[in-house]
């Protein structure tokens, strides 16, 4: 169950207080005090990505495109003042999370929690000789000798607690090329994204699939389908007080469900969402494409609708985000981009878990900050006024 205590942030004492207000060098100077930047990180912010580590990462390097890095401030997650680092070119996405993050701090922050990190590989099989439901049986009367043949290729990640957790079947009977199935290889993969992890383990039991159920292999990938890999989080809002009118509460609820009618309304209801996770993963080096593709796959579960779901209870506006999220602590570009390596440490994540939980907490204040936005005084009122801000 949800419990929420009030934190007050950002008060008259508090070193974050008008953050937006200081100049570039005074901010860094502030956060460098609070997470304990060295002067190798302090500098990375400036220096960014070298032409040699681009080189690495990626082929045919010509050059180093950047993006601005900003912080997010206000945020209670957990009963945990957290900053948040976000990448994205888009004037508003910082000041609206940090702005909503404000209000909900006052009523005890975000709530959260994160599922295991599992993530799914598919080997697809044609069948030649056997019907689809012996193939089926065949798996699944297999599957403990399949589950440690897939341990036996990743044990590093079994000693780190990870490995193969499940080997089942789904049987797509009929298709225009004739009928097929995909033997489902369920991995928890610890602290990492895990992309790597699970092709491996699905390309190193293919052939022995294959034998098996007598079928020909063809695909051996993972899915970014993530229904088992969510991360939830919860805020609430007290609607008689000088943040909230119970006006302007049942106007977001009114918008929440203009999205759970309208796709065309529920497509840009979630790309706000995206908003702040996208530059949460941008600023952490997670693989966005992969997160989105997911995001929206899960969205579309029972017919596309949005993340979140907004209500009224009493004399609350609660919120609440289900997303799945594959993101990782260790491996991808953590090893290459030293912005990366800082943002993290920025954030204090311990596992991939605690980045998950972050994110979807950004991603709902992202959402309360567009609707009230949106419900008020418009969209394009409150961007004129930041980017007049700017040009000043």
């Amino acid at each position: 169950m949800a419990c929420y205590n009030a934190v007050v942030i950002e008060g008259e004492n508090s070193s974050f207080s008008g953050f937006y207000k200081k100049t570039i060098s005074e901010r860094v100077d502030l956060l460098s005090a609070r997470v304990g930047l060295t002067k190798e990180e302090r500098m990375s912010f400036e220096q960014g990505l070298s032409m040699l580590q681009a080189d690495l990462m990626i082929e045919n390097v010509v050059g180093v495109y950047e993006l601005p890095l900003a912080i997010a401030t206000n945020f209670v997650i957990d009963g945990k003042e957290t900053l948040i680092p976000m990448v994205v070119e888009e004037a508003s996405v910082v000041a609206g999370a940090s702005k909503a993050a404000k209000i909900i701090s006052k009523y005890g922050g975000f709530i959260t929690e994160a599922g295991p990190s599992l993530l799914k590989g598919q080997i697809q099989i044609i069948p030649q000789n056997l019907d689809l439901t012996v193939i089926k049986k065949i798996i699944e009367s297999s599957e403990k000798t399949l589950v440690k043949r897939g341990n036996s290729l990743v044990p590093n990640l079994v000693k780190r607690g990870g490995g193969v957790v499940s080997i089942g079947v789904t049987m797509i009977s009929e298709t225009r090329v004739g009928p097929m199935a995909s033997v489902d290889v369920l991995v928890n993969i610890g602290e990492a994204m895990g992309a790597n992890i699970v092709n491996k383990i699905c390309e190193g039991l293919a052939d022995e699939v294959g034998k098996l159920t007598q079928a020909r292999v063809n695909l051996k990938i993972l899915s970014n389908h993530l229904d088992q890999r969510l991360a939830v989080a919860r805020c609430q809002i007290s609607t008689s007080s000088e943040d909230l009118s119970l006006e302007i509460a049942q106007r977001i609820v009114e918008a929440q469900v203009f999205a759970e009618e309208s796709v065309d309304r529920a497509v840009t209801h979630n790309k706000g969402v995206l908003n702040g996770i996208d530059a949460v993963a941008l600023a952490t080096g997670q693989d966005w494409r992969a997160i989105e593709a997911g995001v929206h796959a899960f969205a579309a579960r029972e017919g596309y609708g949005p993340l979140t779901k907004w209500k009224i209870e009493g004399d609350w506006l609660k919120g609440e985000i289900k997303v799945p999220l594959a993101v990782g602590i260790v491996g991808g570009i953590t090893q290459f981009h030293p912005v990366v390596a800082t943002c993290l440490k920025i954030l204090g994540v311990k596992t991939s878990g605690d980045l998950s939980r972050i994110m979807a907490a950004v991603g709902l204040a992202q959402n309360f900050a567009a609707l009230y936005s949106l419900v008020g005084e418009g969209v394009q009122k409150s961007h004129g006024k930041l980017h007049r801000r700017k040009l000043k």
